[in-house]
């Protein structure tokens, strides 16, 4: 619950940033620039684990990172300092640099680096080791883990008290902690089982895993099964990951296309990152329930405790390990050896001109048995790629909100091959921040070729102009359009558009309902307009009729293929209160979900629709499932309509960094205190809702 709010009617500036602080901050910005059109993982990866921006960072890709403990990759700690302070020892090493000079670089460079990621709990605690290790290595002591944790912990805490409250630090601290002290003994107990190397890589992330275990469970509670492997399998990528966006993020402010070839190189680490933390998530059990809070906190501390005393009381015996079925290196040495022999053995019979049948029937056995093994790894990684292109859109989408930028553009599914469409989004989806093209760019991608119904809210661009790519390669049946042809370039666009297609136009009244899909494939659309032309101030003198090719009683006139679908006629009024507003209920195999899709409807266009709605007795104030938030979520926002409507799932559609300041936090606030789960394209992408078993769920879908 919300206990006080505050606003300020204006900024103040207290001190202007020093050239330091702007230096890094454009250095920041930079990176997001030159991430800006890329896929969805890369514009939340890479700056995200270059410099921790995980601003962008899609909600379902940040909900895997969680489920698979990947979230330390997008929060700077001591893996990053480890990676970057490796790099610049050794190049100090090197230029054979003298001690003292060696530790006032890597001093200087820690210190730019915090500026640059920003001084985090977990930053601070990194910085502060790395610091109390620096000055040992000065005085010429030996460089201890345990002391130099111990003491930057003591030192910050009694510099800022407050990091006592902070899971970031506490979670900084714990990992730390386990790594130095649990790494060793855990690394010497899984050698004589997978050999030194792999046992070593196995033992970091679970050595932090169980000293973080039991703070987790703090804030979420779960038990993440499939961690290790995840980390694991992602560690070979974050060095160059990180590397590279980093390099990208240094030269952004002077050179913008070499931080481009950079941040694009870093992508493809971040892509195969993502593409771990995504498949180890949804694996059966990726996540077993657990007890939260301090109970739960206490009763998997006691359960780790106990595990590793078990575990780590007393190591095996080499003989027996070395014997055991599951040790694989011994096995592997074993039958290396035996390979090596017998190819050794087949080679001497051969230049001693010995060779029988029996040599050449192992070799080529040998050759078909290296033949079928290439194969099969070529076909699994074929599979995997079609798998992870098949995933990223869901098979059984029913809604999806487009990413084409500052704009909109929604589809509710009405067949196999044919959908709604609500809006079109801007023409230009690339410059105002879309990921995933424009709007036909999006339908091709879904696999539509037929729309069943086009609904233009408004005429403003960043609903109309996408019409142009909508209307290639695709068959449109019906179009609805707003009644108020403002502004007049907008409609006059679709006037043109619509006309070379040979396309008539309806300009609908509040009420005008219809049926679409309803085939055996399960789909089908109910769709009313519940708003049509409530803000419009008609002419004291109505205009002449025009011409109608439609005698539907439910509709305004309309002109028919090839006429000028909007004249003014002296209509005046806000073309956002002049939004056509639809109710939608969709039907799929998976279940139905209801939606109202509001255009950008202002907050007096939404009470008229709420009043009207009371009036009515709607079923829509009994609540809806998805609401597409109006106006791109800007403040401008009917309290009464959300309270009424209460919707399980909010859309935005909004381009990312876009100068309106889409959608405010008034928007999100009012809808998420009344239940709803807010989908947003500027962070998500092109994001997609499924129904099934009851249940309402929704996708990120990667570009």
């Amino acid at each position: 619950a919300v206990v006080a709010r505050a606003s300020a009617s204006h900024v103040a500036l207290v001190k202007e940033p020093s050239p330091l602080h702007r230096t890094t901050t454009a250095m920041r910005n930079g990176l997001l620039d030159a991430t800006a059109d890329m896929s969805g993982q890369a514009r939340g990866l890479v700056p995200g684990i270059a410099v921790g921006d995980d601003s962008r960072l899609p909600v379902q890709l940040d909900q895997h990172f969680r489920s698979t403990s990947l979230t330390h990759l997008t929060a700077v700690s001591g893996g990053h300092f480890a990676i970057v302070l490796t790099m610049l020892t050794a190049a100090a090493a090197a230029l054979h640099l003298p001690r003292g000079l060696r530790a006032t670089l890597i001093a200087a460079c820690a210190g730019a680096f915090v500026l640059l990621v920003r001084p985090e709990p977990s930053v601070l605690r990194a910085a502060a080791m790395c610091a109390v290790t620096l000055l040992a290595i000065i005085l010429g002591r030996r460089a201890a883990s345990i002391p130099a944790l111990a003491t930057c912990t003591i030192v910050l805490l009694a510099g800022d008290p407050w990091l006592a409250r902070s899971y970031g630090f506490a979670l900084s601290c714990a990992a730390t902690a386990g790594l130095v002290l649990l790494t060793p003994a855990l690394t010497a107990r899984l050698t004589p089982w997978i050999g030194r190397t792999a046992a070593f890589a196995m033992a970091v992330p679970w050595a932090a895993q169980l000293a973080c275990g039991p703070i987790v469970m703090m804030f979420a509670p779960g038990i993440p099964t499939t961690s290790i492997p995840a980390n694991l399998l992602a560690s070979p990528a974050v060095a160059p990951a990180t590397l590279l966006g980093l390099a990208s993020a240094l030269i952004s402010p002077w050179c913008a296309w070499g931080a481009r070839a950079l941040a694009w190189l870093a992508s493809g680490a971040t892509w195969w990152i993502a593409q771990v933390a995504t498949r180890c998530a949804n694996l059966p059990g990726a996540r077993l329930p657990w007890p939260g809070g301090i109970g739960g906190a206490l009763l998997l501390a006691g359960f780790t405790a106990a595990g590793l005393a078990a575990l780590l009381r007393k190591p095996p015996a080499d003989g027996w390990a070395a014997g055991h079925p599951l040790n694989l290196p011994a096995h592997y040495a074993r039958s290396s050896r035996q390979l090596r022999e017998t190819h050794r053995a087949i080679r001497a019979r051969q230049q001693a001109g010995m060779t029988s049948r029996r040599d050449r029937r192992m070799v080529t056995a040998l050759a078909a048995c290296l033949g079928v093994i290439v194969l099969a790894i070529g076909l699994s990684l074929h599979g995997a790629v079609r798998g992870s292109r098949a995933a990223s859109t869901p098979a059984n989408w029913q809604i999806v909100m487009c990413d084409v930028g500052q704009g909109d553009s929604l589809l509710v599914r009405s067949g196999s091959a044919s959908a709604v469409v609500v809006d079109v989004g801007p023409h230009e989806p690339a410059e105002s921040g879309g990921r995933s093209g424009d709007a036909g760019a999006c339908l091709t991608r879904l696999g539509v070729t037929k729309v069943d119904l086009l609904v233009l809210t408004h005429f403003h661009a960043d609903h109309v102009g996408g019409l142009a790519g909508l209307l290639v390669g695709r068959d449109v049946e019906r179009v609805l359009v707003s009644a108020l042809p403002q502004p007049s370039d907008g409609a006059h666009s679709v006037s043109s558009l619509l006309a070379a297609a040979g396309i008539a136009v309806e300009v609908p009244q509040t009420g005008l309902s219809g049926t679409v899909g309803g085939g055996s494939d399960g789909w089908a659309v109910d769709w009313t307009v519940v708003r049509a032309d409530g803000a419009l101030a008609r002419p004291a003198v109505p205009p002449a009729p025009t011409a109608s090719t439609d005698s539907d009683p439910d509709s305004s006139p309309h002109p028919g293929a090839g006429a000028a679908c909007c004249s003014t006629d002296g209509l005046t009024g806000d073309p956002n209160d002049a939004s056509v507003a639809l109710s939608i209920t969709s039907t799929g195999p998976g279940g139905k979900v209801s939606l109202l899709a509001l255009g950008d409807l202002e907050e007096d266009g939404q009470n008229a629709l709420l009043q009207a709605l009371r009036q009515a007795r709607s079923p829509l104030l009994d609540g809806v499932d998805v609401v597409k938030i109006a106006h791109h979520g800007s403040a401008s926002q009917s309290s009464g309509l959300a309270q009424a409507l209460h919707p399980r799932l909010a859309l935005i559609g909004v381009g990312a960094r876009n100068t309106y300041g889409h959608p405010t936090q008034e928007a999100l606030t009012l809808y998420e205190e009344h239940g709803a789960t807010i989908l947003r394209t500027d962070l998500c992408g092109t994001g997609a809702v499924v129904v099934g078993g009851g249940r309402l769920s929704y996708a990120c879908m990667a570009r």
